[in-house]
């Protein structure tokens, strides 16, 4: 017959800062009693904090603070080895219908942010910087056209979320042509953004 097999609980524990001796009647200490606390409560509390820093809420992206760090370490790497990055700068514009109906929602929000992750790998970072904006890092890029690549896959991708009444424009930035720092880097690329941004139809304004 099988057992059940019971899962392991892991907690974490710390010292309260007393410990007792016990004694018999003589005095002769027999045994030690150690007061510990339960820490598990305030590391996940902690653990959530620390996600709140580094992730955006509604899509769970990357935020600036981690994309700023990883870059910083994607530069680093790139300066030591030689190596190529890419920086891509992606904006939503909101139909004025979808905008004067409130329609934007945290989901719509997802829906985004699920269609840009599907168009890299895991090594690159997909982040929300602000509310209708998200950069992309790729990090150890063989050659400058793979950021091109990766920004045509990313218009096509977000076509398909035409029916919810948002367009879309990309730029891109490359290290060291573009920048040398991650400021410099979605400065370019914000500014490839806009000078390649389509001419907006009637009715979707920025939002």
């Amino acid at each position: 017959m099988s057992e059940s097999i019971k899962p392991i609980l892991r907690k974490a524990i710390v010292p309260a800062g007393k410990v007792d001796a016990i004694q018999d009647a003589t005095g002769k200490i027999l045994s030690y009693v150690a007061r510990c606390t339960d820490i598990s409560e305030r590391l996940q509390y902690e653990e959530r904090v620390s996600q709140l820093e580094l992730r955006d809420g509604p899509t769970g992206l990357a935020n600036r603070n981690l994309l700023t760090e990883r870059t910083n370490q994607a530069l680093l790497q790139a300066e030591r080895y030689g190596r190529n990055l890419g920086m891509l700068c992606i904006r939503l514009d909101w139909s004025d219908a979808v905008s004067d109906a409130n329609a934007v929602n945290d989901e719509s929000f997802k829906l985004v942010a699920q269609q840009l992750a599907a168009c890299v790998r895991a090594s690159d970072t997909v982040a929300r910087i602000t509310a209708n904006e998200f950069a992309v890092l790729l990090p150890e890029i063989e050659d400058a056209d793979h950021v091109l690549l990766v920004a045509v896959k990313i218009t096509h991708a977000l076509e398909q979320l035409s029916d919810l009444g948002v367009n879309t424009s990309t730029g891109v930035a490359r290290y060291p042509a573009d920048g040398l720092d991650i400021h410099a880097l979605l400065r370019h690329a914000d500014e490839d953004r806009r000078r390649k941004a389509p001419t907006r139809r009637a009715g979707v304004v920025p939002a």
